[in-house]
């Protein structure tokens, strides 16, 4: 082996580590931001069944749906029998500060559902 190459093979071998370890954060990233995605719209659509199922104050239970299931109603608004809500969240923490890294502004991840009684199973 040729002195000038000592070293080559340990120096490739990080430079491999490095970018398996890096792609892996990045699939982390990618894996919260569609989780809670998958979360905010289901939260949205329990939302918006507890606003058609309510029999007093629609909004308001919806409201207190939304909050136990840590999204905020935006929105509850109501067409003659269906109800549409919006929902919103933060991006988790680990999201929101790699966007902040490369300067990218975090906005909440947003959703919306509408229901009514007449789309309630029986």
């Amino acid at each position: 082996m040729n002195t000038r190459e000592r070293g080559n093979g340990t120096v490739l071998g990080l430079g491999f580590m490095f970018a398996l370890t890096l792609a892996g954060f990045l699939v982390l990233i990618q894996v919260q931001a569609v989780m809670k995605t998958h979360a905010v719209q289901g939260a949205a659509d329990l939302t918006a069944i507890a606003a058609a199922q309510a029999s007093a104050d629609a909004c308001a239970q919806a409201d207190a749906v939304a909050r136990a299931n840590q999204v905020r109603l935006v929105e509850c608004e109501t067409d003659d029998t269906d109800f549409l809500v919006k929902v919103e969240s933060d991006l988790p923490s680990l999201v929101a500060s790699m966007l902040t890294f490369v300067h990218v502004e975090a906005t909440p991840i947003r959703a919306s559902a509408r229901a009514g009684p007449g789309m309630m199973p029986s």
